[in-house]
């Protein structure tokens, strides 16, 4: 009765409790803990539990209090997490309250929340951190299928950093928890973070870490908002962005793309602009809203891509194919990107959907201040095209006056063909005949002339005309049908005489095929002579009228000209090969050569302006060297192959003995295609490239101080001369200009330190080295010289040279010796500088270049680089000098091997006794055998 009075006060409860628990009474204390009062309200109870435990409370009673809990409330066992974490927060009563915790992990109606608390708390004392994996581990298995208690034991993530073991679980329990879930985490920020922490630990090469990453990438792909934080992640981190972070983000894109996702583009473009491969198109393809599409094309008009701007407006225009904003919009950018073809169809929709700006009144407004620029041409010849479709060719012919002639020469080519594909009377072909001859000559003319002498309303001039287009195009067996027609009738005095005058104004001109054919036309009056009379005086003619020589040698084929006479459109893909870089160093592979037409010896007008100069200037400044140049020709397609061969040569030895080069120094030889060097290889395509590769003159160097293989001693086979690539940048070595550089890999930087600062003002501490050619230079200077002609000149001069400016450490060859920027070692020790490793990388180029070098010798000095004050004491940090030499030339040997130089071609020697002025590391070729080295030899010295 008294135990029920004083239950209905709160004093009263606090006394019965404070009284059950000093005389340990289990049996009243649990009537008490069980009563219905706190059934209603157990906030009660726990508000006068919590301050029984205090620093006066002894264990017993803890341990009487937590027993009783335990088994008189199992149903409302958070009082019993909530005290056994009440009283962990004291280490003297904490360290004896393992098996509780025990029986709390053992039981799942306990709430995970609560528990991970208590264990948080136990976790500080050391009794506690050996049983934690264990404890966690039974957790695990507990709440396996329980997702809100895994969602849980994920959050307290704390519990998990000491070891791992703890990570490792930890990792699985949140894959776990990820897979069972059907809506993404509520705190989103936390969970990315414990993922990305995760991924800092793991190692992506290591075949278990693998499987853990591609299991939680699989349970993250559900929910958008947490994948796209690890894709950041990936496109962050150096170890993932390579083989998980681009080509996830690819496969991400290419599913079903959002405007979230697309913000990946914007952030981290620079990554994904340096991968292969142009998938962008693809995600431009597969993307079906506008929003989408509008946020692409502005993202491609700020990063100045106008092939992918295109693409999205084209994609933009399937979906809304009416609409005459993007049609417009589109017109602009394909004119602009030098597309003008495929704008025109776009463009022609356009003013069909708009025909208030095809009338005739508003034509002839726009030809009154047409066409200043480029843009205003391209209009003006696309409304003259629907303009004569819809009003016809009588009604528009006044305004088609007045506008053609203000066009530019491929406007006006790009309008006539457009016109032509319609069909026309025999008065208007006539008449626009009559107009392409007053302006410059275009190849749509050769169309209308052969129109009219389809229809028969012509005259012989119109044959003329046509057979001229047609020798220009380089059909001269067409050309002759037309040619019998209009001198039909004509003397043969005449006709030579016409053919004469005909060649003498394409000298004029500058055209000298033109003149050659001319010249030979005059001369196929007379039968063919093939006598060496014939001969001798073709290579008297060639010294001064080379045009005329080459005329004359067809006249003299015969029958076998018509090889040479067929239209061949098949041509090797670069006409010239002229190494600058390595021709001012001294060093040249395989020299240059230069590529000719089929039964041509004419040299080419862009070879001539080109690599041409280029050598005799370099000739100019080298007077000692002489060369050796060497013709060749195809057996199988060019007759009379020797003396075409000795021709080609004779013809740029000529070109080099009019420029002021002495005849001493020039000699001719001509290469013996008996050998058949094609005949070796399978594919067509190879095959074909090989009998073009023929048709060439090659250039053989000879100097004093170089030992360069001649190409008629040593014939370099096809296939090894088209895949070479010394610097491995893509461009073969055939046609690099740049070959010991390549275009993106080069480091940029030759030294960090340039200066050193004196007391009186601050001096060169190394020289200035020079550039090899970029592109970036050529873009400054076209910049400011905007009206230069200089484009097909860059592509030959610039071909395979890096994109910036990369300095050149191979300075030439000096006798013996290949001199080079110093290699910049730390002091006193075996590791190379980070901008040191460009010279033995160009090093390394040049003798996978340059087999003919032969064997290489690294002379390494040994040279005391401690400071003086430490010489006479003994640091075990200080390797002696000789041992530091003999490791730096170890490890430049083990490099060149790993370039790809074989280990036959390489030595090391270590110079004891060096001279005042020898450089630290020198690169002796010793297959060159001179008195003249700067540096004696110190194997025969003795240094």
């Amino acid at each position: 009765r008294a135990e029920e009075r004083l239950i209905e006060t709160t004093p009263g409860v606090k006394f019965l409790l404070s009284l059950y628990l000093e005389y340990q009474y289990d049996e009243a204390l649990g009537r008490l803990l069980t009563h219905p009062r706190f059934k209603k309200y157990p906030q009660q109870l726990h508000a006068l539990l919590y301050p029984l435990i205090d620093k006066k409370i002894s264990i017993g009673q803890v341990q009487f209090l937590l027993n009783t809990t335990f088994t008189s409330t199992q149903k409302r066992n958070p009082l019993f997490i909530s005290l056994l974490t009440k009283a962990c927060r004291q280490k003297r009563l904490c360290v004896r309250l393992q098996p509780y915790f025990e029986k709390a992990i053992n039981t799942t109606s306990i709430p995970p929340q609560m528990l991970m608390q208590g264990l948080q708390q136990a976790m500080r004392f050391k009794p506690y951190k050996s049983k934690s994996t264990k404890w966690l581990a039974s957790l695990k298995k507990n709440y396996w299928e329980h997702p809100a208690s895994l969602h849980k034991l994920v959050e307290s993530s704390a519990l998990f950093k000491s070891s791992k073991e703890m990570q490792n679980l930890h990792l699985s329990i949140l894959i776990r928890a990820l897979q069972k879930r059907k809506t993404q985490p509520f705190k989103l920020g936390a969970w990315g973070r414990m993922i990305q922490e995760h991924l800092k630990r793991l190692r992506p090469r290591r075949f278990k870490d693998k499987q853990m990453i591609l299991k939680l990438e699989q349970a993250t792909k559900r929910f958008p908002m947490l994948y796209r934080q690890i894709l950041a992640f990936y496109l962050y981190n150096y170890k993932y962005r390579k083989k998980y972070g681009i080509p996830r983000l690819k496969v991400w894109l290419l599913s079903n793309p959002q405007v979230d996702d697309l913000m990946f583009l914007e952030r981290y473009y620079y990554y994904i602009n340096r991968s292969q491969g142009d998938w962008l198109a693809d995600l431009v393809k597969q993307m079906k809203t506008s929003s989408q599409l509008h946020w692409m094309a502005t993202f491609a008009h700020k990063k100045g891509k106008l092939k992918l701007h295109i693409q999205v407006l084209k994609r933009l225009i399937q979906l809304h194919p009416k609409s005459s904003r993007y049609l417009k919009r589109i017109v602009e950018l394909m004119d602009r990107s030098k597309q003008s073809r495929q704008a025109d169809a776009y463009a022609i929709r356009w003013l069909k959907m708009h025909p208030e700006v095809t009338t005739i009144s508003s034509i002839r407004s726009f030809a009154k201040g047409c066409c200043a620029d480029l843009s205003s041409q391209h209009r003006a010849r696309r409304l003259l095209f629907v303009g004569l479709k819809q009003h016809g060719f009588k009604s528009l012919w006044p305004s088609f006056e007045q506008l053609y002639p203000q066009l530019q020469r491929k406007q006006q080519d790009a309008l006539v063909k457009l016109i032509l594909q319609q069909k026309h009377s025999k008065q208007q072909l006539l008449k626009l005949d009559e107009l392409l001859q007053k302006g410059p000559a275009i190849a749509a003319h050769g169309e209308v002339l052969k129109r009219l002498l389809a229809t028969g309303s012509h005259s012989r001039q119109h044959q003329r005309k046509y057979a001229t287009l047609l020798e220009r195009k380089g059909e001269p067996i067409k050309a002759t049908a037309y040619w019998e027609k209009y001198l039909k009738g004509m003397s043969a005095d005449k006709r030579v005489r016409f053919f004469k005058q005909r060649a003498k104004r394409f000298v004029r001109a500058g055209d000298f095929r033109l003149a050659g054919l001319a010249y030979y036309r005059a001369l196929a009056v007379d039968p063919p002579d093939n006598s060496e009379e014939i001969k001798e005086q073709i290579e008297e003619i060639s010294r001064k009228e080379p045009w005329k020589a080459w005329g004359m040698w067809l006249w003299m084929l015969g029958k076998k000209n018509a090889q040479c006479l067929q239209n061949n459109k098949k041509h090797f893909p670069h006409r010239a090969f002229l190494a600058t870089p390595l021709m001012k160093l001294g060093i040249l592979y395989r020299g240059p050569y230069v590529q000719f037409a089929r039964c041509q010896w004419l040299l080419p007008q862009r070879v001539r302006y080109t690599a041409v100069t280029t050598l005799i200037q370099h000739l100019k400044n080298y007077p000692m060297q002489k060369i050796v140049i060497t013709g060749r020709a195809n057996k199988g397609s060019e007759p009379d192959e020797a003396f075409l061969a000795k021709m080609r040569a004779s013809s740029l030895r000529q070109a080099i003995i009019n420029a002021g080069i002495a005849k001493n120094r020039v000699k001719v030889e001509y290469f013996d295609n008996s050998t058949k060097p094609c005949a070796s290889l399978t594919k067509q395509k190879e095959k074909s490239l090989c009998h073009l590769s023929l048709q060439r003159v090659s250039i053989s160097f000879r100097s004093p101080y170089m030992t360069q293989a001649s190409t008629t001693q040593n014939p370099v086979s096809f296939s090894k001369m088209m895949k070479s690539d010394a610097d491995n940048d893509g461009v073969p070595d055939y046609m690099d200009n740049c070959p010991l550089v390549s275009i993106e890999k080069a480091t940029r930087y030759q030294y960090k330190r340039r200066y050193r600062r004196t007391k009186k003002k601050t001096q060169l501490k190394h020289p200035l080295t020079k550039l090899y050619p970029n592109n970036h230079s050529y873009r400054s200077y076209r910049r400011y010289n905007r009206g230069s002609t200089a484009g097909p000149l860059s592509k030959t001069l610039l071909r395979g040279c890096p994109l910036t400016a990369v300095h050149k450490q191979i300075k030439g060859l000096q006798a013996d010796i290949l001199q080079t920027e110093n290699i910049p070692y730390y002091r006193n020790s075996t590791s190379i500088r980070s901008y040191g490793y460009a010279v033995i990388n160009q090093v390394a180029a040049l003798l996978r270049l340059m087999p003919s070098l032969g064997k290489v010798q690294i002379e390494v000095k040994v040279k005391d680089e401690r400071y003086k004050r430490y010489r006479k004491r003994r640091l075990r940090y200080y390797q002696k000098p000789k041992y530091i030499a003999k490791k730096r030339a170890q490890y430049l040997i083990r490099y060149l091997k790993r370039q790809g130089i074989p280990s036959s071609r390489l030595s090391y020697v270590l110079v004891t006794k060096p001279e005042k002025k020898r450089p630290r590391v020198i690169f002796r070729l010793l297959d060159i055998k001179t008195k003249m080295s700067p540096f004696p030899d110190p194997k025969k010295v003795g240094l």
